[in-house]
Parts: C-alpha cells; structure tokens; sequence
C-alpha cells in the first residue's frame, strides 16, 4: 500500500515565541485508509555508538530535527527502498551531517559516518 512517512519535528507550539521541542518520533500515513501508526524503529547502535551520544542511540531514531534532507532510493545493496536523511536542525544546534538511513521495509535505522 502507499505510505506516508514523517520523521518528527517541531511539536507543541502556537508560533515561533512559544516553540517547546522536536520529535524523534518515526510515523506513517496509510494513504489508502488514512491511519496514523507510530513506529518504534531499531537503530544499528554499533554504527550509532560512533556518532551519537548513547542516550540517542536508545531513543531507536536519529535525534530530534527540522529543516532537514531526504531522499528516497533503492538501496544499492538490497534493492529495497530506503530514506537517507542528512543535516537539519537539532535541539543543540546543527545536526552533525552524517547520513541515516531508513530501511522502509523493515523500519531500521543506520548511520553512515563521513570523513571530513
């Protein structure tokens, strides 16, 4: 079926003066019955551990962001469709640019670290 995926952003405010925070939160949008489901993807922590603090790690997404990059494509590995996910805007500031990635089929998140 044709889904919709949001990953987070900005939640609970009125206007940019009373902004509380930003969801990590993973959520798809059947387009055929227009239902909301929440996910609690996993992350790959060996490579999240690298990049992130261990208390992202836990939280089974990439942090909190907005403003951020994605595309979808088929993996070059397994042919599946994946979202890369780059760059935004974090709760500290800016995201670090290291890529995640989301497996759509199996909702599990990894992280690619870069060299600068």
């Amino acid at each position: 079926s044709r889904q919709v995926l949001l990953l987070g952003g900005e939640t609970s405010h009125s206007g940019p003066e009373h902004y509380v925070g930003k969801d990590h939160k993973l959520y798809t949008l059947c387009a055929d019955t227009l239902t909301w489901q929440q996910h609690c993807s996993t992350v790959d922590t060996n490579a999240a551990a690298s990049s992130c603090s261990r208390m992202q790690a836990l939280t089974c997404n990439p942090c909190a962001r907005v403003l951020h990059m994605a595309e979808l494509r088929p993996s070059s590995t397994t042919q599946r469709e994946e979202i890369v996910m780059v760059g935004g805007i974090s709760e500290s500031g800016l995201a670090d640019m290291h890529p995640w990635v989301l497996d759509t089929e199996t909702m599990r998140w990894r992280v690619h670290i870069v060299s600068l």
